[in-house]
């Protein structure tokens, strides 16, 4: 009986040296076909580069204070959030007046978005803000 021989076994090995670079153009090409979703965030116009700057009297501005706990004053007075725009509007000031908002540092972000929000809603445009200790 004729005796065959056995072959060495192969294995077979898949090189993986070039999965980086699959991975490096998979990710390039999600990144450029994707959508990307842009916000709209705050609209606010900020004064010109080198233009001079305007001194108005202290009975012309409206002081609005944001302090740590989300409480408001308007004018050294406390006042509601819900009740700003309507305080507000009640004051007569026209779309020229100017409303200074003071936050103050460790005041929240989404807190400071709606009280300028409810300046907006009174028909207030000018809005000038300043970060408090």
């Amino acid at each position: 009986m004729p005796r065959f021989r056995r072959s060495a076994k192969m294995t077979s090995a898949v090189s993986l040296a070039s999965m980086s670079d699959i991975a490096f153009l998979l990710i390039i090409f999600f990144l450029t076909a994707s959508v990307f979703v842009i916000k709209d965030g705050l609209r606010l116009m900020l004064p010109a580069k080198g233009k001079t700057m305007i001194v108005k009297k202290p009975e012309d501005v409206c002081t609005v204070v944001l302090r740590d706990d989300a409480t408001l004053l308007l004018n050294e007075r406390p006042v509601d959030v819900a009740e700003l725009t309507t305080t507000l509007k009640g004051k007569g000031l026209t779309a020229e007046s100017l409303v200074l908002l003071r936050v103050e540092k460790k005041a929240r972000y989404q807190d400071a978005v709606t009280v300028i929000e409810g300046i907006k809603r009174a028909g207030l445009q000018k809005i000038s803000i300043k970060m408090t200790e």
